[in-house]
């Protein structure tokens, strides 16, 4: 026994080869694991009782091993099975009873620390062969397992599977055929439209619709209608025309109602995007019938554009004679109250009768802008056209004398006014003149300017034209300036000036004037400019003593010796002429449209209002009493001119016809100093 150890350096032929010293090292770590996976020792194993040690390799459990209580450490460091050592299960000793006395050999001395170190940077060979070993183990245990797991039999993996249509789509022919096929299944669903509309559903396709209702007995388009269909609702505009959006496709109920109507349903197949229906939707009243018939408040002439506005706010236009066909339903009263209007008008609350015609005259909506004397103060007041609603738009300071120009815009949203109001004075101690603009709408007050005299030329525009004056002083001749400011961009400029001017008329846009010839610093002549400052010409080299508007289109210069005819719309140079018999001068006002243009003319020795149209120059003379100027328009329709003499008014006209009517008593101030 003592020549074991020798003996195991030399192994028998039939003696299966040990594995080789492991280090020291790689020992310890091994021994660790075996102390934890080996259960601990019970008296069994002190008294020589075999134990089973499991060992765990690659997440598989092998099979517990017996081995000699007393040899169980060094079967840990030298015979375990996954060291590569014998297999106790297979080894060729026979494992002593329990009473026999194992056979003991001296034990091989373990390597110190030093040479173990040696040994494993030494010997590569050694960690190659247990690795191998360790492998080697773990395969046979996994072949147990897949033993165990089938029946003996090695677990192959599962086949794949060929699928038909996989191979059939691998195919060129396959592909064209599957092609064929799914656009003749389409084709066919599309083709039919209850199939088609159900897909499209089904993938969220959804469509519009809209329709147009009329009234059943004026064919007029109503509004306040409600349409409805699939869940969707919409109510008709003034045009009569409501939209539904988010519709399904296919066959849908559209259902068209409205208060005092009879209510109508349509079966409609909704197809996909838009579906304007092509026929009006017609519904029939029920209700108690209106008429009414809207007039303008000066000529009485029936205004076409009218409207009226019932309780739930929807609104019946007129036909083309004027006429507003309403159906109420008015729980049994006889009478009906609407708000009637027109655009330019004043909407007027109306109370009907039914069954007849209600006549409703509407006002103009623009202010009239006038001066009164109240308390012993000029002030400047607004009223409606028919002299309702007066409100004091600009207080008198007191300072205001009979002296006082007012001329409204064509929009009449702004009043130019000429005072004294402001206190003013020039350099000789003068009181001078200020030339205010005032909001008709916010009241706001603006002084443009102060001189000794301020005299209003024109309105073209949101731009203001006038003549300011400054006396003479300290040896400096008078000065005149012909000046513009336009109210929407707050810019003034002067577009002549001059220590006098013979003449100087606005027209169109443009000043004319004629520089006085005693001024040796000036060169005479009659000129044009815009009211913007450019475009200057020179008309006549000569100094022109008289300049004279006789009809819309027509200027008349005289010089010293001749008389010019000049074309306001031509660009043509002025041309001589014979003595005219006469050249009474006119202040034309264009309307807001600028289509037509009021004046006073001479008529047979009385003065008439008279209407140009400037596209044709056709002229048509309206009955008024003995009037006056100024004169200015409160629309496109309605002229507004002074009357009454000593007692002066502010009077109304229609251009198309009806009698004037006096809007508001006025102080008589002057309007632009061409018509005066």
């Amino acid at each position: 026994m003592s020549n074991k150890s020798t003996e195991q350096n030399e192994p028998e032929a039939n003696e299966p080869l040990s594995a080789p010293a492991l280090p020291l090292e790689l020992s310890r770590k091994l021994k660790k694991l075996t102390s934890v996976v080996a259960p601990p020792q019970t008296s069994a194993s002190a008294k020589g009782e075999s134990v089973a040690v499991k060992v765990k390799h690659a997440g598989v459990e092998a099979k517990p091993v017996s081995a000699p209580a007393k040899q169980a450490d060094d079967a840990v460091e030298t015979s375990n099975p996954l060291l590569g050592g014998e297999d106790e299960a297979s080894s060729n000793d026979k494992i002593p009873e329990a009473n026999s006395e194992p056979e003991t050999s001296a034990p091989e001395p373990l390597p110190t620390e030093d040479t173990a170190e040696e040994d494993e940077f030494a010997d590569a060979k050694t960690d190659a062969a247990v690795d191998d070993i360790v492998r080697d183990e773990g395969d046979q245990i996994l072949a147990a397992e897949d033993a165990k797991n089938g029946n003996g039999q090695p677990v192959e993996p599962p086949k794949k599977k060929h699928h038909f249509f996989k191979k059939w789509l691998g195919t060129s022919l396959g592909r064209w055929l599957t092609f064929i096929v799914i656009v003749a299944v389409a084709a066919g669903i599309f083709a039919v439209p209850t199939a088609r509309y159900t897909v499209l559903n089904r993938f969220g396709v959804r469509a519009s619709l809209s329709a147009t209702v009329t009234d059943g007995g004026t064919l007029l388009p109503l509004e306040g209608v409600t349409i409805s269909m699939d869940g969707q609702t919409a109510t008709t505009n003034s045009n009569g025309v409501a939209t539904l959006h988010h519709l399904r496709l296919g066959s849908q109920t559209l259902t068209v109602s409205r208060v005092a109507y009879a209510t109508q349903t349509q079966n409609i197949v909704v197809g996909w995007g838009e579906n304007p229906l092509g026929t009006p939707v017609t519904l029939k009243p029920t209700g108690v019938k209106y008429i009414v018939r809207a007039v303008d408040y000066f000529s009485g002439a029936a205004i076409t554009g009218a409207s009226a506005t019932e309780s739930d706010n929807s609104e019946v236009s007129a036909d083309k004679n004027g006429l507003i066909t309403l159906s109420l339903d008015t729980n049994g009263n006889t009478s009906a109250t609407v708000a009637v209007g027109a655009k330019g008008y004043l909407n007027t609350s109306a109370t009907l009768k039914p069954n007849t015609t209600n006549v409703v005259m509407l006002t103009p909506d623009q202010q009239n802008v006038y001066i009164a004397k109240e308390s012993g103060k000029y002030n400047v007041y607004t009223s409606n056209a028919d002299g309702s609603n007066q409100q004091l738009l600009l207080a008198g300071t007191g300072l205001e004398t009979n002296q006082m120009s007012l001329a409204a815009s064509p929009d009449n949203s702004e009043a130019a006014l000429v005072s004294l109001r402001d206190n003013t004075v020039d350099a000789h101690g003068n009181a001078e003149q200020a030339l205010t603009l005032v909001n008709v709408g916010t009241a706001a007050a603006t002084v443009i300017d102060h001189a000794d005299q301020i005299r209003l030329l024109d309105w073209n525009g949101t731009v203001l034209v006038y003549e300011a004056v400054t006396q003479a002083s300290g040896g400096n001749a008078a000065q005149y300036a012909i000046l513009s400011y336009d109210y929407k961009t707050a810019t003034r400029q002067e577009l002549a000036s001059s220590s006098d001017f013979d003449v100087v008329l606005a027209a169109d846009g443009s000043v004319f004037y004629s520089p006085n010839s005693s001024n040796d610093k000036t060169t005479v002549g009659l000129y044009k400019v815009n009211d913007n400052g450019g475009g200057q010409q020179t008309l006549l080299s000569q100094e022109v003593l008289g300049l004279y508007r006789t009809n819309y289109n027509t200027l008349l210069a005289q010089t010293a010796d001749a008389w010019y005819s000049y074309s306001l719309d031509s660009s043509a140079a002025p041309q001589q002429i014979a003595t005219p018999a006469s050249h009474t001068n006119v202040s034309f006002v264009l309307s807001p449209d600028g289509n037509n243009a009021a004046a006073i003319v001479n008529v047979n020795g009385t003065a008439t209002l008279q209407i140009t149209n400037v596209a044709s120059g056709k002229t048509t003379n309206l009955t008024t009493p003995a009037l006056t100027y100024p004169v200015h328009w409160l629309n496109d329709n309605t002229v507004v001119f002074r009357a009454g003499g000593t007692a002066p008014a502010d009077y109304g006209v229609g251009i198309s016809g009806g009698t004037a009517k006096k809007i508001v008593s006025v102080f008589g101030a002057n309007g632009f100093v061409a018509g005066e």
